[in-house]
């Protein structure tokens, strides 16, 4: 059975967390300039920040090279992910218009500021997940050439 333990600081971080999408989503206005691509940061954001803060608490431990490589390869691709939106946003909602056109016209029964914010998080995803994914990829790698190096010098 896994335990978790829940402490103060995790608490702050959800709340943080919670408040970010908020501001992000609930915003009249797109916060950051971006034209409502914004909503693309969320989910890498929120894995950045839980990475992060997880990691603060390592000193001393065996170094995590998926971690490592995962934190980095996120920090990366969302600085890309903003280079990109602010060079070329109409490529950037391509995905995004597919969405709008093809699947969400079948919410328009529920409430629309509901299915409006409710739509924002989902543009977050299918925007975010591509960093998300690519980070994993990442992070998987690193491992492996961890465990590589690892195993050659255990041999030599």
């Amino acid at each position: 059975m896994i335990h978790f333990r829940v402490s103060i600081g995790w608490l702050m971080l959800a709340v943080a967390l919670i408040g970010f999408h908020l501001a992000v989503v609930c915003a009249y206005r797109p916060p950051l300039g971006l034209d409502n691509l914004e909503v693309g940061l969320l989910p890498g954001m929120t894995a950045l920040a839980v990475m992060l803060f997880s990691t603060s608490g390592w000193r001393g431990k065996r170094s995590r090279p998926f971690v490592w490589g995962f934190v980095a390869s996120l920090a990366v691709v969302t600085c890309t992910y903003i280079d990109c939106c602010l060079t070329t946003p109409e490529l950037m909602r391509r995905p995004v218009v597919y969405y709008i056109n093809e699947i969400e016209p079948s919410l328009y029964d529920a409430d629309l500021s509901v299915v409006y914010r409710l739509s924002l998080e989902i543009q977050g995803l299918i925007l975010g997940l591509p960093q998300l994914l690519l980070s994993l990829c990442v992070g998987a790698v690193a491992e492996v050439i961890a465990r590589a190096d690892s195993m050659a010098r255990d041999r030599g």
